[in-house]
């Protein structure tokens, strides 16, 4: 929520984040709203390795909805 509230303020109307594929934590990025958007395969320390890109296409209005939502009582 910090990272995109400062995008935001940086005037960033959009944010891709890279994860591993391989790692089942990634699903993370869909919980927050990210969409499955891209898939590369790139090179670290000498390994092949493959990436799934989760993407927001409008950081306000995700920081918005998100502003609203903790606000709700529980």
């Amino acid at each position: 929520t910090a990272l995109f509230r400062y995008l935001v303020e940086a005037k960033c109307e959009r944010a891709i984040i890279w994860a591993l594929a391989d790692n089942p934590n990634h699903f993370f990025y869909r919980a927050l709203g990210g969409t499955l958007q891209a898939e590369r395969n790139s090179i670290y320390w000498g390994r092949s390795l493959w990436e799934v890109g989760y993407t927001w296409s409008n950081l306000a209005t995700w920081c918005a909805e998100e502003s609203a939502v903790r606000s709700q009582p529980h």
